[in-house]
């Protein structure tokens, strides 16, 4: 049978929790523990949220005074449009 697990972002922080890489990574643990339980028997498909990881940075994102937001995003632009529209650099 096919089964489908589906992580959300607590799985690896949990609500109090310090937010510190060696917790995750004893959560990511325990959950991959179970996951491998189903495995045994199953096929899975796993997905992922990130709710939590996205909210710190959100946070974090808050705390400093933005500078040139947009900037980013007009690199990525342009460089997707050379990509696409502009000569192959690597040839025919």
């Amino acid at each position: 049978m096919r089964v489908v697990i589906a992580l959300g972002g607590n799985a690896l922080l949990r609500r109090g929790e310090p937010i510190d890489a060696a917790v995750q990574r004893a959560n990511v643990k325990v959950a991959a523990e179970a996951i491998a339980a189903v495995a045994r028997d199953h096929q899975v498909v796993l997905t992922h949220g990130n709710g939590p990881q996205v909210g710190l940075l959100a946070l974090q994102n808050a705390a400093y005074e933005p500078v040139a937001p947009y900037h980013g995003s007009c690199g990525l632009g342009l460089t997707s449009t050379v990509e696409v529209d502009g000569p192959d650099p690597l040839g025919p």
